[in-house]
């Protein structure tokens, strides 16, 4: 889990986290929410970044509830960037308003050097997910869908990253949405899917993660195994351990970490070396 040292020419940031989640292996995104720490993350040798919208907001000293602007977000992921090469896929919560606000984001976040955006299918402004999560209302998939449309046609790179986020599990509303919502979101274009679960176990993340696949063998759809990977939200570092082998398909993000009060990047600082889940 080494940081790349020497970047071939032509290897693009946005090339290196298309190929994180497409990879067969177990990958790891550090958190990050200003530009020392994602230098942290670099030099402790991690691959890519989660820009978390959790810590980015704690740092600014607001609640995680769209009460920064996007466009200062922006900004600060703008000295993110600069201090590592590292790719940065960012926590974009709703996507900051309705589909033309994820088009004008991710031309903005495309021209600030980020690789990605992950946006989840809750309401504007959205509520941090472990706020009573069970009440809160999530967006009309086609109006999701719409919006994941809408990033799709305004990236100017084909490896852009856009990554769909299911919140079914937090409010909820079941497994079947969960995978009704995840299916919906492929074909509208989303390159990723993020499932979130809340408990302290990650039978909810295997269930999820082996319906869909049958599902899509059952569609005949073998070769999108590998081209939309599912990635999830560990809810602490004991679910590292349970969600399987290096050769899953599964992609793992930083922001157990923020909950923890960040262990996982301040032991990494510590030891010199990424954090293994151990």
């Amino acid at each position: 889990m080494n940081a790349p040292g020497n970047i071939p020419v032509g290897y693009s940031r946005t090339l290196r986290l298309r190929e994180m989640l497409q990879s067969n292996r177990l990958e790891f995104l550090m958190e990050a929410h200003n530009g020392i720490s994602a230098r942290i993350a670099k030099e402790a040798g991690f691959k890519a970044i989660w820009g978390s919208g959790l810590s980015i907001s704690a740092q600014f000293g607001v609640r995680d509830n769209n009460e920064a602007s996007w466009t200062q977000v922006v900004d600060n992921l703008e000295f993110m960037a600069d201090a590592s090469d590292l790719p940065i896929l960012l926590d974009g919560d709703t996507g900051y308003g309705n589909f033309n606000n994820v088009r004008r984001l991710v031309r903005k976040l495309k021209q600030r050097g980020i690789t990605g955006v992950c946006i989840e299918d809750k309401q504007f402004p959205k509520t941090n997910s472990f706020i009573n999560g069970e009440a809160q209302p999530l967006a009309d998939i086609d109006e999701f869908c719409g919006k994941i449309k809408a990033g799709k046609d305004s990236q100017s790179d084909p490896n852009f990253s856009i990554v769909a986020h299911v919140e079914a599990l937090i409010a909820g509303w079941g497994m079947d949405e969960a995978l009704k919502r995840a299916e919906a979101y492929r074909q509208a274009g989303a390159d990723a899917i993020l499932i979130h679960s809340k408990l302290s176990k990650p039978d909810e993340i295997l269930t999820f993660y082996a319906r869909m696949g049958r599902a899509r063998s059952a569609r005949h759809r073998a070769d999108e195994v590998l081209q939309h990977a599912d990635r999830c939200v560990p809810s602490g570092r004991h679910q590292l351990r349970d969600l399987g082998e290096p050769s899953d398909s599964r992609r793992s993000v930083g922001d157990a970490g923020d909950r923890e009060g960040n262990p996982r990047q301040r032991d990494a600082r510590q030891r010199g070396r990424p954090y293994d889940g151990q």
